[in-house]
């Protein structure tokens, strides 16, 4: 296939995508059934396609990126985890961070880390506010709205190594610019990675002693 009918192939594509999504933002009661399972592919298509830059400039375009915002707060867990992991992947780019500010997604995605989101998808979650805190318009929103605390809390009670790793880099991020001088930086870059070794020798120890506990 060539790569022009590749290009115009995937613009139908979003732009029907975006017309399903649009559909579903417009009217919160969807009539027909299994509605959650179109919606669900919808997101999955626009997660799939956002890998790329071809398809995150197609994504924006059509307000593909307006369109997810709205699914993270969605119930349904399959929605909810597609939205923020195309969030996740269309946010490496300035242009979606400045349209997720804009859509209010900051908050939404903070207040996900301080309720009973399933752990399956905070490491998405902190790689989005990894993603988003690179713009100073946006550090200022987290900052203001306790993400410093909640991403604090994050690094010490979760086991996962990538999610570890995406907090320590939106703690970075964040507090960064305002700590003053080389040496004070480095100070910062190395408590967040002793932070880090702490949490992954803790977990380490009480796997250990689990262990022992079932050989007794």
């Amino acid at each position: 296939m060539k790569k022009e009918n590749r290009g115009n192939i995937s613009e139908k594509l979003v732009q029907t995508i975006a017309n399903v999504l649009c559909d579903s933002v417009n009217n919160n009661d969807i009539a027909f059934e299994g509605s959650n399972d179109l919606i669900s592919a919808a997101v999955g298509a626009i997660q799939s396609i956002s890998f790329t830059k071809a398809g995150k400039e197609t994504i924006i375009s059509h307000k593909g990126v307006e369109k997810v915002c709205p699914l993270i707060t969605e119930d349904d867990i399959n929605i909810k985890s597609r939205a923020i992991g195309a969030i996740h992947n269309l946010s490496s780019g300035l242009r979606v961070v400045r349209i997720l500010r804009e859509e209010g997604v900051i908050a939404c995605l903070v207040s996900l880390l301080s309720e009973n989101t399933p752990q399956v998808l905070t490491p998405s979650i902190a790689g989005c506010i990894q993603n988003i805190s690179r713009e100073e318009a946006s550090r200022k929103i987290i900052q203001q709205i306790g993400g410093v605390t909640s991403l604090t809390n994050l690094l010490f009670t979760c086991r996962d190594l990538k999610c570890q790793v995406c907090t320590i880099g939106a703690l970075l991020n964040i507090l960064g610019p305002d700590v003053h001088g080389e040496v004070d930086r480095k100070a910062l870059k190395k408590i967040l990675s002793l932070s880090l070794f702490c949490t992954q020798a803790q977990s380490l120890s009480k796997e250990f002693e689990q262990s022992l506990q079932q050989i007794e």
